[in-house]
């Protein structure tokens, strides 16, 4: 296995999203919001030692990531 594992997000919006700049500010708001449950009860698995250390973020055809590290 692997110590990685990609989740597909889609977010739906009541009007359309077009800017570059607007969806990478989504994408940190995504990756706020999952540190905040991480540092919360947390997102690794209830039965086990594992936590969760870092959150990546990166929006459809952009080639820019969104890097959170989970104290």
């Amino acid at each position: 296995m692997s110590k990685s594992v990609l989740f597909r997000v889609e977010v739906t919006f009541a009007d359309n999203v077009e800017q570059d700049e607007d969806i990478l500010q989504i994408a940190q708001n995504i990756a706020r919001a999952i540190v905040n449950e991480a540092n919360g009860e947390g997102i690794a698995p209830q039965n086990g030692d594992n936590y969760t250390k870092e959150v990546r973020v990166t929006p459809w055809y952009i080639n820019k990531t969104v890097i959170e590290n989970i104290c």
